[in-house]
């Protein structure tokens, strides 16, 4: 093979173009103390102090929008899992039940593939195969060690290079597999620097040493051939606009907006903290602020401003008026985000209520759930044939989501069902909304297929009975 430290070095031209990009829309989501450590999130005054800047930092909050808005799609998805229908040959039941060797079922796999891809537009999925030493092994010994086909999730930041043919399917793959090896508590953690190259016929698992970016060497530690005649990795979008291998993401648009409100936070709390007291403003020529008047003043009420010696001192306070445009802004700023996501933020979001359906009112969100569930079903299918392949066989695979997602709250659902009841304008209609009633309810309390759900559609047939004979 040619230079390893060349291949391992390669970088495409949208992973470097990409790759801050997709950080920024994990930590929109994630939230939290990682998104405060990105320091370059707040933006910064035009020459404030650093130490004002940084106490600035400290006390910004981070409002997520962008987390509930992605979990909320994910949840409508997979909200009646038994409707997704999924017919599959050749593939066992365990590993429909743990898909990943982490113990992760199909649904679950399906809604963390679901919310990745929302959050970065597409997602990487590697199947694999275990491997063993032995060239033969038996079937028992398989299922003993597991020694079956499995598939693992892989981030954009960690896709570092790849082509594709006409068709837009792989010819080959750069993965980024780098790790902390913490495996010996007598030992310093050591970073292994680790990487694996797919190609059509076989696998290189490379490894090097140094910095990422500038390896001081690196060797071929593993190797081997596959008889697929493809590259094992499946992409799961959440929507590919351009049909360039990079998705767009649910948040693209929202996680800036949620930086803008974030922004505008912390200067409206800067303003309420400083407009409630008055501020000395002092004359400097280097900025730099006499120690003993630090030492009077709390810093966080003295301006120094560049100017000559001359200039007196003098206290003002900020114009608090500005704070209800602040307000403003911020309130325009969050309905644009339930718009974009489209998403109608009802008077009830003002006000703290139970359960996600009372605070947003979803409008025309079937054409993103329905997009985004054939993403969904065309990735499943092409993870399922790429195992059956592991096994040497073509399989048929033949998945099945929800076309349509019935986005209503169950208080919507009861009230839409009993106007239509209340019509009177059949006793077998009456008694089909009935049931479906109940099954709503069974269903929203976990008891779908219960007893209880059995006992109650026989008391509503028991009672439509009496009222036909009467």
């Amino acid at each position: 093979m040619a230079d390893i430290k060349n291949v391992i070095s390669r970088r495409h031209k949208k992973y470097t173009d990409y790759v801050n990009y997709w950080k920024f829309l994990y930590l929109s989501y994630k939230g939290g103390i990682e998104y405060k450590k990105e320091a370059k999130y707040l933006v910064r005054f035009n020459r404030e102090p650093e130490d004002i800047y940084q106490k600035r930092l400290q006390l910004a909050v981070y409002y997520n929008y962008c987390q509930p808005l992605v979990d909320l799609y994910t949840a409508y998805i997979y909200r009646e899992r038994k409707a997704i229908k999924r017919e599959i040959e050749g593939i066992e039941d365990e590993i429909i039940e743990d898909i990943d060797l982490m113990g992760r079922g199909i649904n679950e796999f399906g809604m963390r593939l679901a919310t990745l891809s929302s959050i970065y537009g597409h997602i990487g999925i590697v199947i694999d195969m275990p491997r063993v030493e032995e060239e033969v092994i038996t079937e028992a010994e398989k299922k003993e060690y597991r020694i079956r086909p499995y598939a693992r999730i892989i981030t954009p930041e960690r896709i570092l290079d790849w082509s594709v043919d006409y068709r837009n399917e792989f010819n080959w793959i750069l993965i980024d597999e780098s790790y902390i090896d913490k495996s010996n508590p007598f030992k310093p953690d050591e970073k292994i620097n680790r990487y694996k190259l797919w190609t059509r016929t076989g696998w290189y698992v490379i490894e090097s040493r140094g910095e990422k970016d500038n390896p001081i060497e690196a060797k071929i530690v593993e190797e081997g051939e596959h008889n697929l005649g493809i590259v094992p990795v499946v992409i799961c979008f959440h929507q590919d606009i351009d049909e360039d291998l990079i998705g767009e993401s649910l948040i693209k648009d929202i996680a800036y907006i949620n930086n803008k409100i974030y922004n505008e936070l912390s200067e409206l709390h800067f303003n309420l903290r400083n407009g409630s007291f008055t501020q000395l403003f002092y004359p400097t020529v280097d900025g730099k602020l006499p120690p003993g008047l630090i030492e009077q003043f709390s810093r966080s009420f003295i301006i120094p401003f560049q100017d000559n010696i001359n200039h007196a001192p003098y206290f003002a306070s900020p114009d608090l008026q500005a704070i209800e445009r602040y307000i403003e802004t911020i309130r325009m700023d969050i309905e644009q985000i339930y718009r974009i996501a489209n998403i109608k933020m009802s008077e009830a979001i003002r006000v703290p209520e139970s359960g996600i359906a009372k605070a947003y009112d979803f409008l025309n969100t079937n054409v993103t759930l329905s997009r985004k569930a054939k993403y969904l079903e065309s990735t499943e299918e092409k993870i399922f044939k790429i195992m059956g392949l592991w096994n040497g066989k073509e399989i048929e695979v033949n998945i099945k989501y929800p076309e349509r997602f019935d986005v209503r709250s169950l208080e919507e659902k009861i009230k839409e069902k009993f106007d239509i009841i209340s019509l009177n304008i059949s006793g077998k209609l009456n008694k089909y909304l009935k049931e479906s009633i109940a099954k709503d309810i069974m269903r929203e309390e976990g008891e779908e297929g219960s007893d209880i759900e059995e006992e109650i559609i026989k008391e509503i047939e028991e009672s439509n009975n009496k009222e036909l004979v009467m």
